[in-house]
């Protein structure tokens, strides 16, 4: 599946320049996180810096977000084009981690 995502407000944006444009150093997190998630991390040597995007709880963003797949595609579209297309790698809800972010 396919899925698109706009980064089109200020707050939005400067997300997206700070956790995908340049990846985000979720080293800093991983006290936080699920061993599962850093043990995935870990072994894909992605515990130092990732891209990753994150949703503010809303009934369409859980919707969405319980649907995403790892393996999934993600493409981000901001100031009128397509910017970055991704994969799902990995998912988790963590608000701990959100608020650090």
């Amino acid at each position: 599946m396919l899925y698109l995502f706009t980064a089109s407000n200020d707050s939005a944006i400067k997300n997206l320049e700070a956790t995908i444009e340049k990846p985000y150093p979720i080293s800093t997190c991983l006290a936080d996180l699920d061993a599962d998630t850093v043990t995935k991390l870990k072994d894909n040597e992605l515990h130092e810096n990732v891209c990753m995007w994150g949703a503010t709880p809303g009934s369409s963003n859980v919707d969405r977000w319980e649907k995403l797949k790892e393996g999934d595609g993600i493409l981000a579209y901001s100031k009128g084009e397509f910017k970055f297309f991704g994969t799902i790698f990995a998912k988790t809800h963590n608000p701990d981690v959100a608020r650090k972010i």
